[in-house]
C-alpha cells in the first residue's frame, strides 16, 4: 500500500513463500486470463529476464505452473465436498473449476499433448425451472441494511444460478462421464463409483496411458465450463487460457 508516492505497508501475501522465483511467474498466468495483471505474461516474462540477466526458461515456468495449480485444486477439494457453515461457498465454486482447468492446461503443455474438444452439450431444460424462478423472485425481496448482507445476498443468487445449471445438466455431464469410463474401468455404477475406480486406475498406470487419461479429464472439465461457464461462478473458468511465457 502507498501513500505520497512512498510504499507503506505489505499487505495480504496469500501464497508468498521463500523458493524459485520462477513460480511467481506461474502463479501469476493462473490468474492473467481472469484477473489481468497488465501486459502479456509474456512481456513480464522477457522484462524479468532482462533486469535478471537470464532469460525466462519456459519449461521451468511451465513445471512450476504444474505443481501450483496442483496445490491450488487440491486446497478447495474439502472446501467444495463438504462445505461449512461461513463459508464463501460461490467463491471456492468458482476457483475450483477454474483451477481444474488451469491444471490440465499446464499438463497439456508440459506433456505436448494435443487435446481434442469434447461434444457440445445437449441442451436440456430444467424440470425446477419455475423453483428457481421463485427463489429469484423472493430473493429480490429480501431487503438488506448494509453492504455485508448486500454481498451475502450476491453469493446466495450466484449458488441459486449455478444450481439451476447443475439441475439442467447434471445427468447428461453423469452420462458423458461415466461412458468415457469405460474404456479404463469398465461400467460404474455412479460418479462417486467411477472416481474411486479411476483414482486407483491412475495409481497404477503406465506413462503411455497418460494422454488418454488426460484427455479424459479434459472432456469432464471442458463440459463443466461449457454448461456453468455462462453464470457468474463459471465465469473465471470460461476465462482461462493458456499462458506463454517466451
Amino acid at each position: 500500500m502507498f501513500e505520497d508516492g512512498k510504499l507503506t505497508t505489505l499487505y495480504d501475501f496469500e501464497f508468498a513463500m521463500i523458493g524459485d522465483p520462477m513460480t511467481d511467474l506461474a502463479t501469476m498466468a493462473m490468474r492473467h486470463s481472469h484477473e489481468p495483471t497488465g501486459d502479456d505474461i509474456e512481456v513480464l516474462s522477457r522484462y524479468y529476464g532482462e533486469l535478471t540477466g537470464e532469460p525466462v526458461e519456459e519449461k521451468v515456468v511451465r513445471y512450476h505452473h504444474a505443481l501450483f495449480s496442483t496445490v491450488a485444486c487440491m486446497q478447495f477439494i474439502g472446501t467444495v465436498a463438504n462445505p461449512k457453515p461461513g463459508d464463501p461457498h460461490d467463491v471456492y465454486l468458482e476457483w475450483s473449476l477454474a483451477l481444474r482447468r488451469t491444471l490440465i492446461n499446464a499438463l497439456a503443455e508440459n506433456m505436448q499433448v494435443t487435446l481434442k474438444s469434447p461434444a457440445p452439450l445437449e441442451s436440456a431444460e430444467s424440470k425446477n425451472r419455475p423453483l428457481y424462478t421463485m427463489i429469484d423472485h423472493m430473493l429480490e425481496q429480501i431487503g438488506v441494511a448494509d453492504e455485508f448482507s448486500e454481498s451475502t445476498r450476491k453469493s446466495v443468487s450466484n449458488l441459486v444460478e449455478y444450481a439451476r445449471e447443475v439441475d439442467r445438466y447434471d445427468a447428461e455431464l453423469t452420462r458423458l462421464a461415466l461412458a468415457d469410463a469405460v474404456p479404463f474401468v469398465g461400467e460404474c455404477t455412479s460418479m462417486a463409483d467411477m472416481e474411486l475406480k479411476l483414482e486407483r486406475y491412475v495409481q497404477q498406470a503406465d506413462n503411455d496411458q497418460s494422454a488418454a487419461l488426460l484427455q479424459l479429464f479434459y472432456n469432464h472439465i471442458e463440459r463443466q465450463v461449457e454448461a456453468y461457464g455462462p453464470t457468474t461462478i463459471g465465469r473465471s473458468a470460461a476465462h482461462i487460457r493458456v499462458e506463454h511465457f517466451a
